[in-house]
């Protein structure tokens, strides 16, 4: 994916709560990993995929949607 939008000069960024910023999956992703909040903060766009867990239920309520960045 990374290497997709090359062109557009876009720097990928990633979240996952089950998955360590050290692992090398995200080297090999070419994705650099951000807390959720800074993700949000930073992203002119958010794909969000992830299984239906109970656990992450709310994961994008109210407590981190208002971080996400506006267009000004």
């Amino acid at each position: 994916m990374a290497q997709m939008l090359a062109g557009f000069k876009s720097n990928m960024v990633g979240y996952d709560p089950s998955m360590h910023a050290s692992d090398s999956t995200w080297q090999r992703w070419q994705v650099k990993p951000l807390g959720l909040r800074e993700l949000l903060e930073q992203s002119d766009a958010v794909c969000v995929q992830l299984n239906y867990f109970s656990r992450y239920h709310g994961l994008l309520g109210e407590r981190f949607l208002p971080f996400c960045s506006r267009i000004r």
